[in-house]
Protein backbone atom coordinates (compact mmCIF):
# COMPACT_ATOMS: atom_id res chain seq x y z
CA UNK A 1 0.00 0.00 0.00
CA UNK A 2 1.41 3.39 -0.98
CA UNK A 3 1.81 5.42 2.03
CA UNK A 4 2.07 9.57 1.60
CA UNK A 5 5.37 9.28 2.75
CA UNK A 6 5.87 7.05 -0.11
CA UNK A 7 3.46 9.32 -2.52
CA UNK A 8 6.07 12.24 -0.99
CA UNK A 9 9.41 10.12 -2.25
CA UNK A 10 8.02 9.29 -5.41
CA UNK A 11 6.85 12.82 -5.85
CA UNK A 12 10.44 14.44 -4.71
CA UNK A 13 12.04 11.52 -7.24
CA UNK A 14 9.88 11.15 -10.29
CA UNK A 15 6.46 12.80 -10.10
CA UNK A 16 6.95 16.27 -8.56
CA UNK A 17 5.51 18.31 -5.54
CA UNK A 18 2.61 18.00 -3.58
CA UNK A 19 0.86 19.45 -0.87
CA UNK A 20 1.12 17.92 2.94
CA UNK A 21 -1.15 14.98 3.21
CA UNK A 22 -2.53 12.69 6.01
CA UNK A 23 0.15 10.37 6.76
CA UNK A 24 -2.30 7.37 7.21
CA UNK A 25 -3.79 8.74 3.50
CA UNK A 26 -3.61 5.05 1.45
CA UNK A 27 -3.79 5.14 -2.36
CA UNK A 28 -4.47 1.88 -2.73
CA UNK A 29 -7.15 1.30 0.25
CA UNK A 30 -8.37 4.67 -1.49
CA UNK A 31 -8.69 2.29 -4.82
CA UNK A 32 -10.13 -1.07 -3.38
CA UNK A 33 -13.33 0.44 -2.51
CA UNK A 34 -14.03 1.93 -6.19
CA UNK A 35 -15.22 0.30 -9.20
CA UNK A 36 -13.16 0.17 -12.39
CA UNK A 37 -15.30 3.11 -14.21
CA UNK A 38 -15.02 4.69 -10.23
CA UNK A 39 -11.63 4.19 -10.34
CA UNK A 40 -11.12 5.48 -14.02
CA UNK A 41 -12.64 8.98 -12.61
CA UNK A 42 -10.37 9.45 -9.69
CA UNK A 43 -7.68 8.74 -11.52
CA UNK A 44 -7.98 10.61 -14.35
CA UNK A 45 -6.04 14.31 -13.59
CA UNK A 46 -2.83 11.72 -13.51
CA UNK A 47 -3.31 11.10 -17.39
CA UNK A 48 -2.69 14.58 -18.69
CA UNK A 49 0.20 15.40 -15.71
CA UNK A 50 1.91 11.91 -16.49
CA UNK A 51 1.42 12.99 -20.22
CA UNK A 52 2.50 16.48 -20.25
CA UNK A 53 5.42 15.97 -17.97
CA UNK A 54 6.91 13.04 -19.36
CA UNK A 55 7.18 14.12 -22.50
CA UNK A 56 8.64 18.12 -22.10
CA UNK A 57 12.00 18.77 -21.53
CA UNK A 58 13.57 15.60 -23.76
CA UNK A 59 14.19 17.44 -27.12
CA UNK A 60 16.07 20.65 -26.85
CA UNK A 61 17.97 21.29 -29.77
CA UNK A 62 17.72 20.70 -34.12
CA UNK A 63 21.29 20.51 -34.04
CA UNK A 64 22.54 16.77 -34.82
CA UNK A 65 25.55 16.87 -36.32
CA UNK A 66 26.16 13.95 -38.82
CA UNK A 67 29.72 12.86 -37.98
CA UNK A 68 31.89 12.90 -34.42
CA UNK A 69 31.19 12.21 -31.35
CA UNK A 70 29.17 13.29 -28.21
CA UNK A 71 28.26 12.21 -24.70
CA UNK A 72 26.36 14.18 -22.63
CA UNK A 73 24.71 13.57 -19.34
CA UNK A 74 21.51 15.56 -18.56
CA UNK A 75 19.11 16.13 -15.86
CA UNK A 76 15.59 17.59 -17.14
CA UNK A 77 13.40 18.32 -15.32
CA UNK A 78 9.12 19.57 -15.95
CA UNK A 79 6.93 21.20 -13.50
CA UNK A 80 3.19 21.45 -14.67
CA UNK A 81 0.45 23.05 -12.46
CA UNK A 82 -3.52 21.43 -12.05
CA UNK A 83 -6.36 23.68 -12.76
CA UNK A 84 -9.00 23.64 -10.01
CA UNK A 85 -11.40 21.72 -12.35
CA UNK A 86 -9.25 18.64 -11.91
CA UNK A 87 -9.56 18.60 -8.65
CA UNK A 88 -13.35 17.12 -8.44
CA UNK A 89 -14.70 14.45 -10.98
CA UNK A 90 -18.91 13.43 -10.61
CA UNK A 91 -19.35 10.05 -9.81
CA UNK A 92 -21.57 7.81 -11.89
CA UNK A 93 -25.36 7.57 -10.38
CA UNK A 94 -24.72 3.41 -9.74
CA UNK A 95 -26.04 0.85 -7.45
CA UNK A 96 -28.88 2.92 -6.58
CA UNK A 97 -26.87 5.57 -5.52
CA UNK A 98 -27.30 9.22 -6.32
CA UNK A 99 -24.26 11.28 -7.95
CA UNK A 100 -22.10 13.54 -6.03
CA UNK A 101 -19.04 15.54 -6.42
CA UNK A 102 -16.03 13.68 -5.16
CA UNK A 103 -12.46 14.92 -5.00
CA UNK A 104 -10.33 13.03 -7.45
CA UNK A 105 -6.60 11.59 -6.03
CA UNK A 106 -5.45 15.36 -6.80
CA UNK A 107 -8.50 17.34 -5.26
CA UNK A 108 -9.19 18.08 -1.14
CA UNK A 109 -8.26 15.30 1.67
CA UNK A 110 -11.90 15.38 2.80
CA UNK A 111 -13.86 11.39 1.58
CA UNK A 112 -17.40 12.29 0.07
CA UNK A 113 -20.50 10.09 0.93
CA UNK A 114 -23.30 9.18 -1.64
CA UNK A 115 -26.55 8.88 -0.11
CA UNK A 116 -29.14 5.83 -1.66
CA UNK A 117 -31.94 6.93 -3.21
CA UNK A 118 -34.13 3.86 -2.13
CA UNK A 119 -32.83 2.72 1.24
CA UNK A 120 -32.60 5.87 4.02
CA UNK A 121 -29.62 5.83 6.30
CA UNK A 122 -27.42 3.35 3.61
CA UNK A 123 -24.34 5.17 2.10
CA UNK A 124 -21.62 4.92 0.20
CA UNK A 125 -18.28 7.26 0.91
CA UNK A 126 -15.92 7.65 -2.03
CA UNK A 127 -12.35 8.54 -0.77
CA UNK A 128 -10.81 11.87 -0.10
CA UNK A 129 -7.91 12.74 -2.42
CA UNK A 130 -3.93 13.66 -1.97
CA UNK A 131 -4.20 17.72 -2.54
CA UNK A 132 -1.51 18.39 -4.91
CA UNK A 133 -1.38 21.19 -6.88
CA UNK A 134 1.21 20.78 -9.15
CA UNK A 135 3.25 18.17 -10.73
CA UNK A 136 6.71 17.66 -12.24
CA UNK A 137 9.62 14.81 -13.51
CA UNK A 138 13.14 14.90 -12.70
CA UNK A 139 15.11 12.14 -14.53
CA UNK A 140 18.88 11.26 -15.50
CA UNK A 141 19.28 11.16 -19.49
CA UNK A 142 22.54 10.11 -21.17
CA UNK A 143 22.55 11.08 -24.73
CA UNK A 144 25.49 9.43 -27.12
CA UNK A 145 26.11 10.71 -30.54
CA UNK A 146 26.52 10.76 -33.39
CA UNK A 147 25.87 8.23 -37.03
CA UNK A 148 24.74 9.81 -39.87
CA UNK A 149 23.15 12.61 -38.32
CA UNK A 150 21.66 10.49 -35.53
CA UNK A 151 21.93 10.27 -32.06
CA UNK A 152 20.47 7.97 -28.98
CA UNK A 153 18.62 9.06 -25.07
CA UNK A 154 18.23 6.80 -22.66
CA UNK A 155 16.51 7.28 -19.41
CA UNK A 156 16.01 5.07 -16.49
CA UNK A 157 15.59 5.14 -12.85
CA UNK A 158 15.17 2.25 -10.21
CA UNK A 159 14.38 2.97 -6.71
CA UNK A 160 13.42 1.01 -4.25
CA UNK A 161 10.69 2.19 -1.86
CA UNK A 162 11.67 0.81 1.40
CA UNK A 163 8.31 -0.51 1.81
CA UNK A 164 7.55 -4.19 0.89
CA UNK A 165 3.94 -3.73 0.29
CA UNK A 166 5.12 -0.97 -2.60
CA UNK A 167 8.41 -2.64 -4.12
CA UNK A 168 10.27 -0.70 -6.82
CA UNK A 169 9.58 2.17 -8.68
CA UNK A 170 10.74 1.46 -11.98
CA UNK A 171 11.39 4.09 -14.89
CA UNK A 172 13.03 3.46 -18.38
CA UNK A 173 13.33 5.96 -21.82
CA UNK A 174 14.69 5.53 -24.85
CA UNK A 175 14.78 7.51 -27.70
CA UNK A 176 16.87 9.20 -30.18
CA UNK A 177 17.08 12.36 -32.91
CA UNK A 178 17.83 12.81 -36.27
CA UNK A 179 18.67 15.14 -38.28
CA UNK A 180 16.55 16.84 -41.44
CA UNK A 181 18.35 19.57 -42.19
CA UNK A 182 21.19 17.63 -43.48
CA UNK A 183 18.72 16.87 -46.37
CA UNK A 184 18.25 20.11 -46.72
CA UNK A 185 20.90 22.16 -47.51
CA UNK A 186 20.94 25.84 -47.72
CA UNK A 187 17.75 25.68 -44.66
CA UNK A 188 18.73 28.73 -42.44
CA UNK A 189 18.00 26.68 -39.03
CA UNK A 190 18.77 23.09 -37.45
CA UNK A 191 16.05 20.56 -37.69
CA UNK A 192 15.71 17.16 -36.40
CA UNK A 193 12.66 14.63 -36.33
CA UNK A 194 12.64 13.18 -32.56
CA UNK A 195 11.08 9.85 -30.75
CA UNK A 196 10.97 9.04 -27.13
CA UNK A 197 9.09 5.86 -25.51
CA UNK A 198 8.71 6.01 -21.81
CA UNK A 199 7.36 3.22 -18.89
CA UNK A 200 6.75 4.11 -15.43
CA UNK A 201 5.51 1.68 -12.82
CA UNK A 202 5.33 1.63 -9.52
CA UNK A 203 5.17 -1.36 -7.31
CA UNK A 204 3.54 -4.41 -8.52
CA UNK A 205 1.99 -3.01 -11.57
CA UNK A 206 -0.55 -1.09 -9.45
CA UNK A 207 0.18 1.79 -11.55
CA UNK A 208 2.00 1.22 -14.87
CA UNK A 209 1.86 4.12 -17.91
CA UNK A 210 3.80 4.38 -20.64
CA UNK A 211 4.31 7.51 -23.52
CA UNK A 212 5.15 7.61 -26.92
CA UNK A 213 6.74 11.67 -27.99
CA UNK A 214 6.81 12.42 -31.53
CA UNK A 215 8.31 15.21 -32.40
CA UNK A 216 10.14 17.94 -34.88
CA UNK A 217 12.51 20.24 -33.42
CA UNK A 218 14.26 23.67 -35.08
CA UNK A 219 16.90 25.44 -33.51
CA UNK A 220 18.90 28.39 -34.33
CA UNK A 221 22.81 28.63 -32.34
CA UNK A 222 23.39 32.87 -32.36
CA UNK A 223 26.94 32.85 -31.68
CA UNK A 224 30.58 31.32 -32.61
CA UNK A 225 32.23 31.63 -29.78
CA UNK A 226 32.88 29.75 -26.79
CA UNK A 227 28.82 31.00 -25.11
CA UNK A 228 26.43 30.75 -27.75
CA UNK A 229 22.11 30.67 -27.74
CA UNK A 230 20.30 28.45 -29.41
CA UNK A 231 16.93 29.34 -29.19
CA UNK A 232 14.28 26.28 -30.38
CA UNK A 233 10.58 25.44 -31.19
CA UNK A 234 9.03 22.27 -31.30
CA UNK A 235 5.42 20.89 -32.70
CA UNK A 236 4.94 16.96 -31.88
CA UNK A 237 2.28 14.62 -30.40
CA UNK A 238 2.13 13.03 -26.92
CA UNK A 239 0.39 9.29 -26.99
CA UNK A 240 0.03 7.66 -23.55
CA UNK A 241 -1.77 5.14 -21.10
CA UNK A 242 -1.91 3.95 -18.37
CA UNK A 243 -3.61 1.24 -15.87
CA UNK A 244 -4.38 0.32 -12.32
CA UNK A 245 -4.38 -2.84 -10.06
CA UNK A 246 -5.92 -3.46 -7.11
CA UNK A 247 -7.06 -5.79 -4.52
CA UNK A 248 -10.92 -5.13 -3.90
CA UNK A 249 -11.87 -7.79 -1.75
CA UNK A 250 -11.13 -11.02 -3.15
CA UNK A 251 -11.42 -9.49 -6.31
CA UNK A 252 -8.36 -7.88 -8.22
CA UNK A 253 -9.55 -4.99 -10.52
CA UNK A 254 -7.69 -3.41 -13.44
CA UNK A 255 -9.04 -0.07 -14.46
CA UNK A 256 -7.86 0.91 -17.94
CA UNK A 257 -7.71 4.55 -19.10
CA UNK A 258 -8.04 5.31 -22.65
CA UNK A 259 -5.14 6.15 -24.65
CA UNK A 260 -4.69 10.19 -24.82
CA UNK A 261 -2.88 11.64 -28.05
CA UNK A 262 -2.33 14.99 -27.47
CA UNK A 263 -0.42 17.96 -29.52
CA UNK A 264 2.65 19.01 -27.67
CA UNK A 265 4.04 22.57 -28.82
CA UNK A 266 7.57 23.79 -26.97
CA UNK A 267 9.54 27.44 -27.29
CA UNK A 268 12.35 27.39 -25.23
CA UNK A 269 16.28 28.85 -25.81
CA UNK A 270 19.34 27.26 -24.65
CA UNK A 271 22.86 28.21 -23.68
CA UNK A 272 25.55 26.69 -24.83
CA UNK A 273 29.08 27.06 -22.46
CA UNK A 274 32.12 24.67 -22.73
CA UNK A 275 31.39 21.00 -20.76
CA UNK A 276 27.78 22.64 -19.63
CA UNK A 277 24.60 23.32 -21.52
CA UNK A 278 21.44 24.84 -20.05
CA UNK A 279 18.03 25.23 -21.33
CA UNK A 280 14.32 26.38 -20.22
CA UNK A 281 11.07 26.11 -22.06
CA UNK A 282 7.64 26.00 -21.85
CA UNK A 283 5.44 23.57 -23.33
CA UNK A 284 1.54 23.68 -23.94
CA UNK A 285 0.66 20.22 -23.95
CA UNK A 286 -2.20 17.60 -22.47
CA UNK A 287 -1.17 19.67 -19.49
CA UNK A 288 1.06 22.64 -19.78
CA UNK A 289 4.17 23.66 -17.70
CA UNK A 290 7.79 24.69 -17.70
CA UNK A 291 10.51 22.65 -18.28
CA UNK A 292 14.92 22.52 -17.83
CA UNK A 293 18.05 21.24 -18.04
CA UNK A 294 21.36 21.38 -17.49
CA UNK A 295 23.87 18.63 -19.13
CA UNK A 296 27.51 17.65 -18.65
CA UNK A 297 29.71 16.45 -21.61
CA UNK A 298 31.26 16.89 -25.16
Amino acid sequence: MIRNSLGGLLVACVLGLVAATPAQALLEDNLSSLSEEQTVGYLSPLVGGLSGSLNSGIFRSGHVPTTGLSLTLDVKAAYMAFSDDDRLWTTPATGGYESVDAPTVIGNTEAVTADHQTVGGLQFTYPGGFDMSNFGVAVPQLTIGNVAGTRAMVRYISLSLGDEDVGDLKFFGIGGQHSISQYLPGVPVDLAFGIMYQSLELGDGVVDASALALNVTGSKRLGTGPVSLEPYLGVGLDSFTMDAKYDSGDDEITAEFDRANDGHLTLGTGINLPGVKLHAEYSVAAVSGFAGGVSFGI
